[in-house]
């Protein structure tokens, strides 16, 4: 058999088989891949059981938090707290009122007098009693200008008060109730002027001899000169206060006639009890026991002092129609 190897080519050895590991180890392998399937299934458990307790520790923390807790008991207001809280609260009220004093201080200066329709009056009247002057204000502001000049007078403001129907009080009957005085408004803060309603409707000429006005809720009116919108603002007018007439000084008149009461008094005393000593001898069917003569004595000195008390009174009347007449 010709060779089909190429000439001058090494010649080639012969092919042996592989030889089979012995038996001792495949048991080795087996072994050590028994022990890692072990070891990871161990780890595996290991790590489930971990996050299993940690998962328990977690809830049950708060429930022995809440097993243990105690209730609150119910609050108490303490005095000192509350008398230190209200100091708190008034010291904080002065310390507005301070900064508020203080921002005034720091105002805006006018620039110059206020253009015409520029201000704003706006009339409170805070307390009211028919029969009795009235106090009402006037808050002066700007509408865009930050700080103007106005001079407040009769020709410049103007004032009515009217019911359901009609003007009862304007200050075009009564000028000079009018406050004159140059004021400076001011966008944010206000400046008052005030003046004093008599309480009475008012006429042409200002006459001092008309009605008062009733109680009950009327309506104010202000404008400025040149203003396009008045304001109106309403008030309640009170029932008239009740004051406790003085007592009248006692003159020397009441003094003498005091006396003279009191002179009358002693001797209807003594002609009583010198009545009753004649009558006691003067012994009668039914004589007169002590204690009526007692009682007729009490009611004649009743008698007496409510004829002085009387006589005082009028005397007081006499005394206020004079002054009411002076």
């Amino acid at each position: 058999m010709t060779s089909s190897r190429p000439p001058g080519a090494p010649a080639r050895r012969p092919v042996r088989g592989r030889r089979r590991p012995p038996a001792r180890v495949f048991w080795v392998r087996r072994v050590v891949a028994l022990a890692l399937v072990g070891a990871l299934v161990w780890a595996f458990v290991g790590l489930v059981g971990m996050l299993d307790l940690s998962a328990d520790g977690e809830t049950e923390t708060p429930q022995a938090t809440t097993a243990g807790a105690t209730p609150s008991a119910t609050p108490t207001v303490d005095p000192d707290a509350a008398a230190a809280a209200a100091e708190r609260r008034a010291a904080a009220r002065a310390l507005r009122i301070v900064e508020r004093a203080e921002k005034r201080d720091e105002l805006v200066e006018p620039t110059g007098p206020c253009a015409d329709g520029e201000v704003v009056v706006t009339p409170q009247v805070p307390d009211a009693h028919a029969g009795a002057d009235i106090t009402v204000e006037l808050e002066l502001t700007t509408e865009e200008s930050a700080a103007c000049t106005f001079e407040v007078d009769p020709d410049d403001v103007f004032v009515t008060i009217k019911d359901d129907t009609s003007t009862i009080w304007s200050s075009q009957h009564c000028p000079a109730t009018m406050p004159t005085a140059t004021t400076v408004p001011r966008r944010t803060t206000p400046d008052t002027v005030s003046f004093t309603w008599n309480g009475k409707e008012s006429m042409t000429g200002c006459a001092v001899d008309t009605d008062w006005v009733f109680p009950g809720v009327y309506q104010i009116t202000a404008v400025a000169r040149g203003s396009v919108t008045p304001v109106e603002t309403l008030f309640a007018l009170g029932k008239p206060e009740q004051t406790e007439p003085a007592e009248p000084e006692e003159t020397d008149e009441d003094s003498e006639s005091t006396e003279d009461a009191e002179s009358s008094e002693d001797a209807a005393a003594r002609e009583d009890e010198a009545r009753d000593g004649s009558t006691s001898d003067e012994q009668t069917a039914e004589p007169e026991t002590e204690e009526e003569a007692a009682e007729r004595r009490e009611a004649r000195r009743e008698a007496l002092r409510e004829a002085r008390r009387q006589q005082r009174e009028d005397q007081r009347e006499d005394q206020r129609a004079e002054r009411d007449a002076g």
